[in-house]
């Protein structure tokens, strides 16, 4: 059991929960790009993928069932093999949607540039049907406001597109964004100790942990500053935990640190 619990990556670090998974996807990718050809299919398997991601609830971490009494060095694997399967249905439509959206921005953007101010008001009007219907009306729980998350992430990046010009001429502003992207990947591995730390009360009381969840769930607006308060922590402390150790091992003579951290510098 020992060596199956450090295969699925969760004692270690729960971020590499999704290891096992992405590895499904790139067995898949040849298939994807060849299935995307037939515009019938693919556009079946799109909406067949939303509908699943939308209805299908997210799975918990697996490690849970590994404490049950009596379990079975057998039914874990069975039961890691299903978890880790439910996963892949979850998040394949992420996956499916970033394919689709790189072969729309790659053969319309000029389209889409001209009309990048139209495209971001509806992408907003969207966003806030979607979070008023899933959030006040259906009162849908979060993992289950995907639809809202998509139109989210289109109205982002037509605001990134709407807005590049600005932030290319503010040299500080660019220089930000430009260091986000350098270790976003590093970020998803260690943000996890960092949320850890706060709904331990160490770093800062997370609301949505313990006591004081039920108060929060009541209030929208609190709930939205101590989102961006957990936010901000999360992501300064990455930042800073994986530029000290990008450091250290320098000083260590490791040339390749991206090995080590998953940050990508211009450097390396």
């Amino acid at each position: 059991r020992f060596f199956n619990v450090m295969f699925a990556g969760e004692i270690i670090n729960i971020a590499l929960w999704f290891v096992p998974m992405i590895c499904i996807f790139f067995l898949l990718a040849p298939v994807l790009l060849k299935i995307r050809k037939y515009k019938i299919i693919w556009i079946s398997i799109i909406i067949c993928a939303f509908i699943s991601t939308i209805f299908l609830k997210r799975p918990h971490l697996f490690m849970g069932l590994a404490h049950k009494d009596g379990i079975g060095l057998l039914q874990w694997n069975i039961g890691y093999v299903i978890y880790i399967f439910q996963r892949f249905l979850y998040f394949l439509s992420a996956y499916i949607l970033g394919m689709t959206t790189s072969d729309i921005f790659e053969k319309y953007m000029y389209w889409i540039k001209s009309n990048i101010k139209q495209l971001t008001a509806i992408a907003f009007l969207c966003w806030c049907y979607f979070y008023y219907l899933l959030v006040f009306i259906i009162k849908a729980p979060s993992t289950k406001m995907n639809i809202g998350k998509f139109t989210l992430i289109y109205l982002l990046l037509f605001l990134f597109i709407m807005l590049e010009k600005q932030i290319a001429k503010h040299k500080l502003l660019d220089k930000c964004l430009n260091i986000l992207a350098d270790y976003s990947f590093g970020i998803f591995f260690v943000h996890i100790y960092f949320t850890n730390l706060m709904c331990m009360g160490h770093l800062y009381r997370s609301p949505f942990c313990g006591w004081y969840k039920p108060l929060v769930a009541t209030n929208t607006l609190k709930a939205f500053a101590f989102c961006l308060a957990e936010f901000f922590i999360s992501l300064i402390g990455s930042i800073l935990l994986l530029y000290i150790f990008k450091l250290l091992l320098s000083k260590l003579g490791i040339k390749n640190t991206r090995m080590f951290t998953g940050v990508t510098t211009p450097k390396e």
